[in-house]
């Protein structure tokens, strides 16, 4: 067994051990699954089918723990770059009084629906293991919830800023490998003094003391009860973007061109708004999201990214056709210019190395039927088009 999943297990342990003794309602199964690629696009990875094995630990929901905790980590046999450990909450709850309360950890907030509907990161880090299928990860700090008559009112402060996890990769010889179909690699070769020549690339990664200890905070003021009647939020937050700016340099070195890559992180004021109302039978909303980054500063050697104001709206409407059919639509428009690069070897026509959206404007349509057979199978079947 490599170091990789010893780890893994320890962690997994460690954490078991510390709810048993706190005596919170942890549900833990063990999992195993298979992954297969059958794009083209895959075939000039090593393998393109791959076994994981783990664990999955979440807190009951409908319990009132003092400990809450959702975790899931996977072993790739074989590959163990694609291993991961995905750790979206691990907070603490303590109830003041009947109204309010405190939690300190990490803890998921649905603090803008756009943002969560299309899993954009915002607001909230996102584990971006697989691409296609982003994840909400909670954000890491003191929480501080107050309730009176139908409004919601909440705090959030931190001290710690934790960024978007994305798949692994490995950098041998300047090269990043292409043994997991997940990592979308930078271009290996490069326009450069108009010859067309290869690329080494070198990562100069920043101390971890300055991308981990960046004070954040936020609040939101919640009316309504999301499941009927008229609902509304306005949520507003300071804090560094979960992704990361990445700026970079060239020097030719006789047949071939050296990039060394920067990244940073960056401060955005972040404002949202939504409003909605819900039936028995549907739920109709529209959401919308302002951004205002600070585009970070780079030494006049590189090529860096200049990042503008944006606003995402994203109109919502779900319909419950029985206790088992349901269907849902739902789109995405984004204003605002899109990232571009400056500097002295930087190209309009090429793609930028800094990404904020995964898709600037979508639509999706989709329809689900759920059904139990004996009362002790659930069946799950969904259709989705975007």
């Amino acid at each position: 067994m490599s170091q990789r999943a010893v780890s893994l297990l320890v962690i997994i342990l460690g954490l078991v051990f510390c709810f048993k003794t706190a005596k919170a309602d942890v549900l833990a199964s063990l999992e195993t699954k298979g992954l297969s690629f059958i794009s083209p696009d895959y075939e000039n990875t090593k393998s393109s089918t791959f076994g994981f094995f783990g664990a999955v630990m979440k807190s009951d929901d409908s319990v009132s723990d003092s400990f809450k905790l959702n975790l899931k980590a996977m072993y790739a046999m074989g590959a163990p770059v694609l291993s991961y450990l995905n750790l979206s909450e691990l907070y603490f709850n303590y109830q003041i009084d009947s109204t309010s309360e405190i939690q300190i950890g990490r803890k998921i907030n649905v603090w803008s629906r756009v943002d969560e509907l299309w899993n954009l990161g915002f607001f909230q880090p996102q584990f971006r293991w697989n691409s296609l299928h982003p994840e909400s990860q909670g954000l890491t700090g003191f929480f501080w919830n107050k309730k009176k008559n139908n409004f919601d009112f909440l705090l959030f402060a931190s001290p710690v800023f934790i960024p978007d996890q994305g798949p692994g990769y490995v950098l041998i010889n300047g090269q990043f490998e292409s043994n997991n179909p997940w990592f979308l690699s930078p271009p290996q070769n490069i326009l450069f003094q108009n010859q067309i020549l290869p690329i080494d690339y070198k990562i100069e990664t920043p101390n971890i003391s300055d991308v981990i200890f960046q004070p954040h905070f936020g609040l939101q003021m919640k009316y309504g009860d999301q499941s009927k009647g008229v609902f509304a939020s306005l949520s507003s937050m300071y804090k560094p973007s979960h992704q990361m700016a990445l700026g970079y340099k060239g020097v030719l070195v006789t047949d071939h061109v050296s990039i060394t890559i920067l990244p940073k992180t960056y401060y955005e004021n972040l404002i949202a708004a939504d409003i909605g109302y819900a039936s028995e039978v549907s739920v109709v909303d529209i959401s919308v999201l302002h951004s205002r980054p600070k585009s970070p500063d780079f030494d006049v050697n590189y090529n860096k990214p200049v990042l503008f104001e944006s606003t995402s709206l994203s109109p919502h409407i779900s319909l419950k056709a029985n206790s088992s059919l349901s269907f849902e639509a739902k789109a995405l428009i984004t204003f605002g210019e899109d990232i571009i690069e400056i500097g002295p070897d930087s190209n309009p026509s090429r793609q930028t190395l800094t990404t904020k959206y995964i898709y600037r404007n979508a639509y999706e349509l989709s329809g689900m039927y759920q059904s139990v057979f004996k009362n002790k199978f659930k069946m799950s079947n969904q259709i989705i088009w975007r």
